[in-house]
């Protein structure tokens, strides 16, 4: 069964694997992944390596006025570049309250307690709705993108509410990816961070890229 385009409920699809009638095992067929798919997922998440995040509201503690405290670089994803990986990372800035002193940060692409963006934890999910937990980090890894099976299995494992996605190659891709790839296409990424992150995972449209860090 396949996750459904409509409700992206979990389903799972007989096209992966195939039966053998000798023995009585079903094996997961090889899954080929198109170089133009690979390309697309790599460019778009290492689109956002550098990226600042900065906005912010009230103190989610008490309500009070936020002033600067320092910046924390935050991992955003790791790829396959070759036979060498390069971490993708953003930088997340934090603020003290003025009322509290509590610490607080920037809104970000991030889900709560997870180690990688959410278009990467996406593709865990989506991904997991398709083929074996056991098989998704080997996919993964096919277009690109580095994740253990542990990290795997944790975020297949929790719940993440609804992640919209489409199928491209009759493999599931979450829409956190495909609109991230279109807004660097166009070039805008550094002011439709909203955009991009609320469409595509969940998270609040309020987590905008301010601007890039120096090169």
């Amino acid at each position: 069964m396949l996750p459904s385009r409509k409700t992206g409920q979990s389903c799972r699809s007989r096209r992966h694997y195939r039966w053998s009638a000798h023995t009585g095992t079903v094996y997961m067929r090889r899954v080929i992944i198109p170089p133009m798919l690979s390309a697309l997922i790599t460019t778009a998440l290492s689109g956002v390596d550098g990226m600042v995040f900065a906005k912010h509201g009230p103190c989610p503690h008490c309500g009070g006025t936020l002033t600067g405290y320092d910046e924390k670089r935050r991992r955003f994803a790791v790829l396959l570049e070759g036979e060498n990986q390069r971490e993708i990372s953003v930088r997340v800035r934090r603020f003290r309250c003025g009322k509290c002193g509590r610490i607080s940060t920037a809104q970000a692409p991030f889900y709560p307690d997870t180690r990688y963006g959410s278009a990467v934890v996406d593709l865990c999910v989506v991904m997991s709705r398709t083929f074996p937990r056991s098989r998704v980090a080997t996919v993964l890894r096919s277009m690109g993108v580095i994740v253990n099976r542990g990290t795997v299995r944790n975020y297949a494992a929790r719940d993440f509410g609804t992640i919209p996605f489409t199928e491209i190659f009759r493999i599931p891709i979450p829409m956190s990816v495909i609109h991230l790839s279109a807004l660097l296409s166009e070039k805008e990424a550094s002011i439709a961070g909203a955009v991009l992150f609320s469409r595509s995972s969940g998270i609040t449209a309020d987590r905008t890229a301010e601007h890039r860090s120096p090169s």
